[in-house]
């Protein structure tokens, strides 16, 4: 009896200490209390298990260690300042990294609790390995970088892309700046001869050859379709300018494209470029971009494959016969996006009247209170590509419908760029839904870097939406309608702009021509 009583309390004993050890192994955090000394230095007093694995030695040696001797050399400040904050505070929660004998490096999340008795501090505490925390973390910045990179780059050509562009011109800021924008000449004629996988492989090269065309601290975008631009940062005088515009025209000229595999023959690619330069005390991003588009077309109005400066073409404001042209086709494409809403132009007349005279309040010029005008009858040309049932609904848009409504903006970019003669207006279309906030779309552009003509209709075009009559909604008052605009200066709008619309509706209706 005495035997089977001695073997089954060494059994349970083994079976005990065989738990322990499989406990102890699931634990992953180590458990310390230690001392607080009067003259500031500190003694472990109690070390769980786990601290070998953090340390990344023998438990034989585990023992003998100084834990502070093993935190990495850039954390040991923090490591330091930490554990005095404790004493002082009575809590400890940190994060550092340290660099086992083994070395690893391991992140670990340090917390405690001061406690106090018969006058002696002790930090009872606890270490936590968040390695794995970290590198995900690591991870994840890393995934959004890349995002954010991919998200500006032009997946075709390689080049940088539109969204790009109002980020880089914040970048520059106030320095000289030139701007050459690049369009290839029949291009449809390109597509139409070798489909459109021949005008793809020549936009890739053409990209190629604009990126050794130009200096390293330049930018390459590609607008859309055929058109680039080149940003020159530090340009400070149109002579240099024109040389490098004229060199990328000749490099162009020059060069044989292969639209296609092997069997195609080489193909022969001029482009037109127009050129336009901002020193630091004129800069003006808006009116630059408009500047160079202008002598783009210029160039092509001369025959195409040539170079045209903004200054050397008297189209900084259009003459009156451009003026009635383009007035005319943009009454014709608003009257037709009105009729695909159901609706009559009368709205989007008010509008452009109306963003005009808010123009000319602001101290706009004379070419900028046209493209306002222009602006105001085609912001929602778009549109004509957003199902009728949807225009029509009496009420509230779904998910699904919200996210096609919220195309038409780049979609009527899209249609005016098509007609030279009102390819200015492109990009006020584009942002007019823009916020001052950056909570808009499509782009999401924050305050000024969207087009001051696109924030004079995002205004213009919210008061007169809300004072117009709709089949599922009563208009407002002007005042009530007002009210609501002032409300969301500074986040939706641009709060100089609404008190200009506030000041423009005070006064009288002057006649708008």
């Amino acid at each position: 009896m005495a035997t089977s009583a001695i073997d089954g309390t060494a059994v349970a004993d083994a079976e005990a200490h065989a738990t322990l050890t499989r406990i102890l192994g699931a634990i992953e955090e180590y458990v310390y209390t230690g001392e607080f000394l009067p003259d500031d230095a500190y003694r472990l007093l109690f070390a769980g298990p786990c601290r070998e694995r953090f340390l990344g030695m023998s438990i034989e040696d585990a023992r003998d260690a100084v834990w502070a001797d093993y935190v990495h050399p850039d954390w040991i400040e923090t490591f330091d300042a930490a554990h005095r904050g404790a004493y002082e505070t009575g809590r400890l929660d940190v994060e550092y990294q340290l660099v086992g004998a083994d070395g690893r490096v391991r992140w670990v999340r340090d917390r405690g609790r001061m406690r106090v008795e018969d006058g002696r501090r002790f930090l009872d505490g606890s270490v936590l390995d968040v390695t794995a925390v970290h590198s995900a973390q690591a991870e994840l910045e890393a995934a959004r970088a890349e995002a954010q990179r991919l998200a500006q780059i032009d997946h075709l050509t390689g080049a940088a892309n539109r969204r790009s562009l109002a980020a880089r011109l914040v970048e520059i800021g106030d320095r000289p700046v030139g701007v050459i924008t690049i369009d290839v000449d029949h291009f449809k004629q390109l597509n139409d001869l070798y489909g459109h996988a021949g005008g793809d492989a020549v936009l890739v090269s053409l990209a190629a050859r604009l990126r050794q065309s130009v200096r390293l601290q330049d930018d390459v975008v590609r607008m859309g379709g055929e058109e680039f631009l080149l940003l020159l940062p530090g340009v400070l005088d149109e002579t240099a300018l024109l040389d490098v515009a004229e060199s990328v025209r000749a490099d162009v000229a020059a060069m044989a494209f292969r639209a296609g595999d092997e069997d195609v023959e080489d193909v022969e690619v001029t482009v037109s470029v127009g050129a336009a330069i901002a020193l630091a005390e004129t800069h003006d991003v808006e009116a630059l971009l408009l500047a160079a588009d202008r002598a783009l077309y210029a160039a092509k109005r001369s025959g195409r494959n040539c170079v045209r400066l903004a200054s050397a073409d008297p189209g900084t404001d259009p003459d009156a016969e451009a003026q009635s042209d383009a007035l005319r086709m943009a009454q014709a494409m608003a009257s037709v996006a009105a009729a695909a809403e159901g609706m009559s132009d009368v709205h989007l007349r008010e509008v452009s009247l109306l963003a005009a005279r808010v123009a000319r309040r602001l101290g706009s010029s004379p070419s900028r209170v046209l493209r306002c005008r222009l602006a105001g009858l085609l912001h929602d040309v778009g549109k004509v590509s957003v199902p009728s049932t949807i225009l029509m609904l009496p009420g509230p848009l779904d998910a699904s419908q919200w996210e096609l409504m919220r195309e038409h903006p780049a979609h009527g970019e899209a249609l005016i760029r098509a007609v030279p003669d009102l390819r200015p207006v492109a990009p006020i279309v584009r942002h007019h839904h823009e916020r001052w906030d950056g909570a808009g779309y499509p782009d999401g552009l924050v305050a000024t870097a969207i087009p001051l003509e696109a924030r004079i209709i995002a205004a213009v075009d919210a008061w007169s939406a809300m004072t117009t009559h709709r089949p599922y909604r009563v208009a407002m008052s002007e005042a009530v309608a007002l009210a609501e605009l002032e409300r969301v200066a500074g986040s939706q709008l641009d709060p100089d702009v609404v008190e200009a619309l506030r000041s423009v509706l005070a006064r009288p209706r002057e006649l708008d021509r």
